[in-house]
């Protein structure tokens, strides 16, 4: 970090420090530790989001609920070669690592972030990523239950979750018809997350433990809502 603040134009303009004062590793590194202990950053990034809310920038009429899986190092090639006991494998066996489940408005603004194992099913986790006032909900085929469904309609509430086909069953045109239009809308949380993994580079944890890993999912959640922001800060400067 402190390499990044004397070489970075942008970082350095961003976090308004003097030339010659930026922190050292030992300095920053404490100030992660007690972001971590405190859950500073759960914390600030619902301050961000409250605060777009009380500004009328959050639609809070939809919500699309997507989770994504953050890998983790394999024992092979970590330092103890043991593997971490809070990563869990898919039920697959295909990936190693954790899980991000998210909750975005229609437009794409997180609102709301759960962070589990990756054996973790999505649909349990999608009250996490509600805010409770949606006239309609989006999601893939990971979220797919015919109880969860009934429980939502009950509210009067739209159950926009993909259709999904079975091994008796292919999907029928109605519901290929139904999945298409409802991806245009669905399809927007992708993009959060590509930021997030592919333009900032989170796609492995770093730190072992699902609490100091959620904390750098916070981080950047947090950094979406106010990206526009901070372009704008950085290009100011």
């Amino acid at each position: 970090m402190e390499d990044v603040l004397y070489d970075n134009v942008a970082v350095h303009v961003f976090a308004r420090v003097e030339a010659g004062h930026a922190l050292d590793e030992t300095t920053t590194c404490k100030f992660r530790h007690l972001l971590e202990e405190h859950d500073l950053t759960r914390l600030l990034f619902e301050l961000s989001r409250d605060i777009l809310n009380q500004r009328g920038l959050l639609v809070k009429a939809g919500t699309i609920v997507d989770a994504t899986i953050i890998s983790a190092p394999s024992p092979t090639k970590s330092q103890a070669k043991q593997r971490d006991p809070e990563m869990k494998s898919t039920n697959r066996q295909w990936y190693f690592g954790m899980k991000a489940h998210i909750g975005t408005d229609t437009p794409g603004l997180v609102h709301g972030v759960a962070v589990t194992p990756a054996n973790a099913q999505d649909v349990t986790l999608m009250d996490n990523c509600l805010h409770g006032q949606e006239e309609v909900i989006y999601g893939d085929t990971a979220h797919v239950s015919d109880q969860r469904r009934a429980q939502v309609q009950a509210r009067g509430v739209q159950w926009h979750v993909l259709r999904k086909a079975t091994r008796t069953r292919k999907l029928p045109c109605a519901d290929q018809s139904f999945n298409k239009k409802s991806n245009r809308t669905r399809s927007r949380v992708e993009h959060t997350f590509g930021v997030i993994k592919h333009l900032w580079g989170y796609c492995k944890t770093r730190y072992r433990g699902l609490d100091k890993n959620a904390a750098r999912v916070y981080t950047r959640a947090n950094f979406y809502l106010a990206r526009d922001s901070l372009l704008a800060t950085m290009t100011a400067g």
